[in-house]
């Protein structure tokens, strides 16, 4: 049996194998057929379509041509008598697009979806492989690909709203993104993604998917998301406060809320200092590094909002190295070489050597003056009131976070804590990022 398809370009198959058309006219003729497959074509129109700028003559006699070769390959499902031609939708076959609304027309059972429409609906985006004859350009294809693309839209949607009120967010979130994929300029479509995203638990993949969306919009279109997507993003990023006037938007609980794991608990109260850190790391992303420099008492928050930034970074795409030292050592420097080593090619790991003082004759880095002084000091005080605890020697707890001139960025992160010589310190605990 033939086996015509249309949905990302026009292929056709016989028994399992592909069949060619020789010509590109031929190709054009038979898409012309099945898409006005329900009406026979006068050859005058067919030859004026396909070859208006002959006279009328010569566009005939091609025409003519074209019908042999593309007899020779189809048989009797393309007809022409002397003055019509037609597809002979009697020669048994199978096309894509008669499918299509077949399963369409199986899934109109009133306006509200039930469970009896979703294997035809299914079935209808399972066989909307792309655009209907993708790669012409044609004015009559333009406009039956317009129509099929807004029914597989309209299909979309009618999955989409059945999964989300089945809870089925998995699928909805499938649903969501093919919409996208096939409009991207469907704002509503991005908003439904970003909600699912959130209900699914992954409020950073809902923030990327408001900045693609936003760069979508500016760049086809010159226009910012409209007020209930820029509402939803400020509402999923967690800013400090949000504007007196604010549009309000509903965001229901997420479907799963996981038992908290004591070594990773939520972050509380430090909205203020996150943003900052992540505006840092933006700067860091472009090319502008410089050090921050946290500052507070033990059990105030440091190690848990230094996590912040290094989320950041991931779902920004860049780098992420955990590297880690002993926990007692006397090179202050250890903890950057320790960083820097495994992120670097082995050329430049030559110039870290001189971080590390354990090298050095005189136990001094002879790098320390290359070191830039924090550009940034947060200091954090207590939320909550609690007990102070003793505490006998000056420690440091580090955390880092930078990106390094390569060609990708990337973000280091690691944690020690180390006995140092006591000596007077105005910070008996700090955190230090460089950025």
């Amino acid at each position: 049996m033939l086996r015509l398809y249309t949905f990302g370009g026009l292929r056709i198959e016989r028994e399992g194998q592909p069949l060619q058309l020789s010509t590109q006219k031929a190709r054009d003729l038979l898409a012309y057929l099945i898409t006005f497959r329900d009406r026979s074509h006068p050859r005058p129109v067919l030859a004026g379509t396909l070859w208006p700028d002959l006279p009328e003559g010569k566009a005939r006699r091609r025409l003519s041509d074209t019908l042999w070769r593309v007899r020779r390959t189809l048989g009797d499902l393309v007809m022409a008598g002397e003055e019509r031609v037609w597809l002979n939708t009697k020669v048994p076959h199978w096309l894509d697009v008669e499918e299509f609304e077949i399963k369409r027309q199986e899934a109109r059972s009133g306006e509200q979806v039930t469970d009896s429409c979703i294997l035809p609906l299914a079935s209808c985006v399972q066989l909307y492989l792309g655009p209907f004859l993708d790669g012409l350009y044609h004015d009559w294809v333009l406009l039956e690909r317009e129509r099929l693309q807004g029914l597989y839209l309209e299909t979309l949607r009618r999955l989409l709203e059945y999964d989300e009120k089945t809870g089925d967010y998995a699928e909805a979130l499938s649903a969501a993104q093919q919409l996208v994929a096939a409009e991207p300029l469907h704002e509503a479509g991005h908003r439904e993604l970003m909600r699912l995203y959130h209900l699914l638990g992954w409020d950073a993949e809902a923030v990327a998917q408001y900045q693609c969306c936003r760069e979508i919009l500016r760049d086809e279109m010159g226009v910012d998301p409209a007020p209930e997507a820029e509402a939803l993003y400020r509402t999923l990023s967690r800013p400090a406060a949000l504007p007196a006037d604010a549009l309000a938007v509903y965001l229901p609980m997420p479907a799963h809320r996981p038992t908290h794991d004591l070594d990773d608990l939520p972050l509380v109260g430090r909205d203020a200092e996150r943003s900052a850190l992540l505006g840092l790391l933006e700067a860091a992303t472009s090319g502008q590094g410089g050090i921050a420099l946290l500052e507070g008492e033990p059990g105030i928050g440091k190690s848990r909002l230094a996590r912040e930034p290094v989320a950041g970074a991931r779902w920004r795409n860049v780098d992420a190295v955990l590297p880690g030292i002993g926990e007692y050592t006397a090179s202050f420097y250890a903890l950057l070489v320790a960083a820097l080593m495994p992120a670097l090619p082995p050329p430049a790991r030559a110039s870290i050597d001189p971080l590390d003082e354990s090298r050095s004759p005189t136990g001094r880095s002879s790098f320390s003056p290359r070191l830039p002084l924090p550009s940034q000091t947060f200091h954090l005080s207590q939320i909550y009131p609690q007990p102070r605890p003793a505490s006998g020697c000056s420690r440091l707890l580090s955390r880092s976070s930078w990106a390094w001139p390569t060609s990708r960025p990337f973000c280091g992160y690691w944690k020690i804590s180390s006995g140092l010589t006591p000596r007077p310190s105005p910070f008996s605990h700090c955190c230090c990022f460089l950025v």
